[in-house]
């Protein structure tokens, strides 16, 4: 996760654990003073992070967003919050995001607990652009801010493909992806607050914060811990 101020973003994040009539429904990584949520875990089931999509971007978009807002429509983060209540499996999530209308587009980046259930769901403001799914030819994903899908990877996209390839099927696992991929230039930069590891059909859900900016990096997993019952 990226974020402008991201020294104070990075005192202001925590692990949370949401409840609802005592039943523990999913955990998140979230903002001191913000409701929404960016990413999450259902345990057993799915995990997933928003990811912004850098489209209409300019001054007059800022105003676009705020008329939308103050028309009703709910902030991305709270949408995505409301959705991980209802929804117990990613099947569900992902007939949610398809219906979801929100004030910005927004990348969905999802995985289940069976084999090739990863997903990436370019989210427009009411309706789905385009998803992508593991398969067996396409073993990983890589999402950035662009449209992948439409052929654009800028340096950041570039160089994540060429740290996933150099790793390999065979190599890859979660301490792998976070070493040589993640911490690599320029997949982490100095905006970078935190990084959450999920395996679902693994139970884990890690998430690490970073104090100090490329290349002295020092990491430690974010495990201020809150509960909250809705």
């Amino acid at each position: 996760m990226d974020f402008g101020f991201p020294d104070a973003m990075r005192n202001a994040s925590y692990l949370a654990k949401f409840y609802k009539g005592g039943e523990y429904l999913f955990e998140a990584v979230m903002f001191g003073g913000y409701v929404g949520v960016a990413s999450a875990y259902r345990p057993n089931s799915f995990s997933l992070t928003l990811n912004a999509r850098d489209v209409n971007k300019g001054v007059e978009e800022y105003f676009h967003i705020m008329g939308k807002i103050y028309m009703g429509l709910p902030d991305i983060g709270v949408a995505t919050r409301n959705a991980l209540i209802a929804c117990d499996n990613i099947d569900c999530m992902l007939d949610n995001i398809s219906t979801m209308k929100t004030v910005v587009p927004m990348y969905f980046i999802m995985a289940g607990v069976e084999a090739n259930q990863g997903y990436v769901v370019s989210k427009g403001e009411s309706q789905i652009d385009n998803i992508r799914q593991l398969d067996e030819e396409n073993w990983y994903l890589i999402q950035t801010n662009d449209d992948h899908f439409r052929g654009v990877c800028q340096q950041r996209c570039v160089d994540a493909l060429a740290h996933m390839d150099a790793v390999g099927k065979d190599r890859i696992n979660l301490d792998v992806l976070l070493k040589e991929v993640i911490l690599q230039s320029h997949t982490f930069n100095e905006y970078t607050i935190y990084t959450t590891m999920a395996s679902p059909s693994d139970d884990i859900f890690n998430g690490y914060g970073f104090d100090t900016d490329m290349p002295y990096v020092h990491k430690s997993k974010v495990t201020d811990l809150f509960q909250f019952e809705l």
